[in-house]
């Protein structure tokens, strides 16, 4: 597809097309190392870093001599390579030390270390990943974060239910199509047709999802994609057809959910879901919604 389409597409919907260089980011992983002993180590190394002002251990670099995967600190789990914008599903997932909590999409394992850090290495992830080449990359980094609390399948998520296990906490960070700002060649690689085939996996993972959730749980889904198919009409799909409703993510950064695309008027609750468009947000692009079981 021509990203002049890409462009008017967009533009129905409220985005642009801009060029968007991130900053390097980390998290750090406070079961290991405080902010302030981190940053003490970072000065005395000549990395300058800022504190992301909407997240709880997110940091971007500003400047720094070398690669920040190269250090003793990271090889060490003090932190993990995170962009700022894919730090808040486990935000507003709001995992304790008592949960069950099943991590759908796990590796490389960016999210499930984050789980576990707000945790307090306490209580019991499930860490799914279907790609068996993937399986190492994530046992890895849960080794190097001094993970304790969690056990890894290699396991389809759209067979979660299989388990028989009744979680407190679901995050679903879906397979999906991506967005342009991670990857210069994107808009020659997609199609509306990708979207949609992409939407299927989608909606079986979250039906799935949804049979394994404990009634008053709470399911966290969220995507690196733009596309409306993959996000607002993947939650519209699961208001009609699931036991769900759709919570405010409590996030004042972003905008709401497209409640119009395609001239299809969604369900009322889609303006509860967060849309972050790279032109406003400066990250990324990405999209979260929060849904509760009935």
């Amino acid at each position: 597809m021509e990203k002049d389409l890409f462009v008017e597409r967009y533009l129905k919907w409220g985005g642009k097309v801009v060029a968007i260089t991130e900053k390097p980011c980390f998290r750090i992983n406070t079961t290991l190392i405080t902010p302030e002993q981190l940053l003490k180590r970072f000065d005395n190394e000549d990395i300058a870093v800022r504190k992301v002002p909407y997240l709880d251990h997110g940091y971007e670099v500003l400047t720094s001599s070398f690669s920040i995967g190269s250090t003793i600190e990271y090889l060490l789990g003090y932190y993990y390579i995170q962009s700022a914008i894919a730090q808040l599903p486990v935000l507003i997932l709001q995992v304790n030390e008592n949960d069950l909590v099943l991590d759908c999409c796990a590796s490389p394992g960016g999210k499930t270390t984050q789980l576990a850090q707000y945790m307090n290495n306490n209580g019991q992830i499930i860490a799914l990943e279907k790609k068996r080449e993937r399986l190492s990359r994530l046992k890895n980094n849960l080794e190097r974060c001094q993970i304790a609390n969690t056990t890894v399948y290699h396991m389809d998520a759209r067979k979660n239910h299989e388990l028989g296990v009744c979680f407190d906490k679901i995050l679903v960070d879906a397979p999906c199509s991506g967005n342009y700002v991670t990857d210069k060649h994107w808009f020659s690689k997609r199609t509306p047709e990708d979207f949609v085939r992409m939407a299927t996996v989608q909606k079986a993972i979250i039906k799935s999802a949804i049979k394994s959730l404990r009634p008053g749980g709470t399911l966290v889904y969220s995507t690196c994609s733009l596309e409306p198919e993959e996000n607002e009409l993947v939650i519209d799909y699961a208001l009609r057809h699931l036991p769900v409703t759709c919570k405010s993510t409590g996030l004042q950064l972003g905008t709401q959910g497209l409640q119009q695309p395609f001239e299809r008027t969604l369900h009322p609750d889609i303006r509860h879901c967060r849309r972050f468009w790279p032109h406003q947000t400066t990250t990324q692009g990405f999209f979260i919604a929060k849904l509760v079981k009935k």
